[in-house]
C-alpha cells in the first residue's frame, strides 16, 4: 500500500501544479494586502493589460477659472459693470466759525470782504454782536465788472481813522479790587471805527494790558476788558490775572500803538 500512497501524493502535486500554471496563464487577480479591496490595484484581468495605478474618477470643481470657454464649471464668474459716478455736489458758500478773539472787522479782512456784505449775508444789524462758536455764511464777493477804457473808474479813495482824545471814553471801572468780577469799559464815541489792535490800556502803578486784533465801531460801541480768565468773544477780553489790577484811586490811561494818550479815567 505504501507505494500506492506515494504515487496518489505525487500525481495531487503534479496536478496542483498544473492547475496553479493553468490559472496564472488565463489571468487572476492579485489583490494587494495593504490596501481594501474597492481600491486594489489592477495588474491583468482576463488577458487585458490595466495600469497598476489606482483609478481616480475626475469631478467637476465648482469655482475654478476654465482656461479656455466655453467653461464647464458649475459656476459662472459674474459680469462686472461699470460703477456709476456720484453725483458731484455744488460747492456751498463759505462759512466762518467764530473763534475767540475774532471781530467782525477782522473777519472781513480775512475773506476780503466789506461788513456790510458779510451782516446782509447773515441779517445781523450790529456787528458788534457776533460770539464764539457762531456760524457766518461769508459771501464770495465776486462780480463781474465790465470796464469800458475810454472811460475808467474813478479810484475811491480810503478814508483815514481818525484817532484823538474825543474819540474814545473810558465810561467805568467795575468792582474794582475784585478780581472776579473786576472789569473796564471802553467806548468809541466818536463817527469813525478805530483799529484798536496794539492799543494797550495801564494805570499809573504799570499794569498794562494790550489789546489784539480789533476793530471798534463808532457812534458809542464798547469793548469790555475783564481781570479775571475767560475765552475772548466778540467785544469781550480777559487779562487772565490772578490777582485785581485796578484800586480806588488809579489813573486808567488808554495809549494808541505810539504811545499817545486817547482816554484817561481815575477809579473812583
Amino acid at each position: 500500500m505504501l507505494p500506492f500512497l506515494l504515487i496518489n501524493i505525487l500525481v495531487s502535486t503534479v496536478t496542483v501544479v498544473l492547475v496553479w500554471s493553468a490559472l496564472q496563464r488565463r489571468g487572476a487577480v492579485v489583490v494587494e494586502p495593504s490596501l481594501p479591496l474597492a481600491t486594489a490595484t489592477l495588474v491583468e484581468i482576463a488577458g487585458e493589460n490595466v495600469s497598476n495605478e489606482n483609478v481616480a474618477v475626475e469631478q467637476p470643481v465648482s469655482g475654478v477659472e476654465c482656461a479656455t470657454p466655453p467653461c464647464d464649471s458649475a459656476e459662472t464668474a459674474p459680469t462686472l459693470l461699470p460703477a456709476t459716478p456720484e453725483p458731484t455736489q455744488p460747492a456751498g458758500p463759505t462759512v466762518h466759525i467764530v473763534q475767540s478773539g475774532d471781530s467782525m472787522g477782522g473777519i472781513s479782512v480775512e475773506y476780503d470782504v466789506s461788513i456790510d456784505e458779510i451782516l446782509t449775508a447773515n441779517g445781523l444789524d450790529d456787528p458788534n454782536t457776533i460770539f464764539v462758536g457762531q456760524e457766518l455764511i461769508i459771501p464770495s464777493g465776486e462780480e463781474i465788472v465790465t470796464v469800458d477804457p475810454a472811460n475808467p473808474p474813478t479810484p475811491t479813495a480810503i478814508p483815514t481813522l481818525q484817532v484823538g482824545t474825543s474819540l474814545f471814553k473810558i465810561t467805568a471801572v467795575n468792582n474794582a479790587g475784585d478780581v472776579a468780577t473786576e472789569q473796564v469799559v471802553i467806548a468809541n464815541v466818536g463817527s469813525e471805527a478805530v483799529d484798536l489792535t496794539n492799543w494797550s490800556i495801564s494805570d499809573d502803578l504799570g499794569d498794562t494790558y494790550t489789546f489784539p486784533y480789533l476793530l471798534l465801531f463808532g457812534g458809542g460801541a464798547a469793548v469790555t476788558l475783564h481781570s479775571t480768565t475767560g475765552l475772548d468773544a466778540g467785544l469781550t477780553f480777559y487779562w487772565d490775572r490772578d490777582v485785581p489790577a485796578w484800586e480806588s484811586g488809579n489813573v486808567l490811561i488808554l495809549r494808541n500803538p505810539e504811545g499817545e494818550i486817547s482816554a484817561e479815567f481815575t477809579v473812583p
